[in-house]
């Protein structure tokens, strides 16, 4: 009895076996399916084209800092002619 217990659990890990290995080789051979290939690069391309967006975003952001720095920057120049002028006026009265 013990003895073909232990063959009934065998057979039944030798079919579980089988069923695993052959749900792994499906999944190969549907990795090597064309239509599988395309569908791939179409997700590649349309996620490329994605990071190209963000791209263009942080560029833009960059260049949006760039011009602060320069309004900066050329606010303080007014500022310096600002009290220098006030310094001349302030000496000829």
């Amino acid at each position: 009895l013990a003895r073909g217990l232990g063959e009934g659990l065998g057979l039944r890990f030798d079919g579980v076996l089988v069923i695993a290995l052959d749900g792994f080789l499906e999944l190969l051979d549907g990795g090597l399916d064309p239509a599988f290939l395309v569908r791939l690069d179409l997700v590649a391309e349309l996620f490329e084209r994605f990071l190209r967006r963000v791209n263009q975003g942080i560029r833009l952001v960059a260049r949006i800092d760039q011009l602060v720095e320069l309004a900066v920057f050329l606010g303080m120049r007014l500022g310096v002619l600002d009290h220098l002028l006030d310094l001349f006026i302030a000496e000829t009265r």
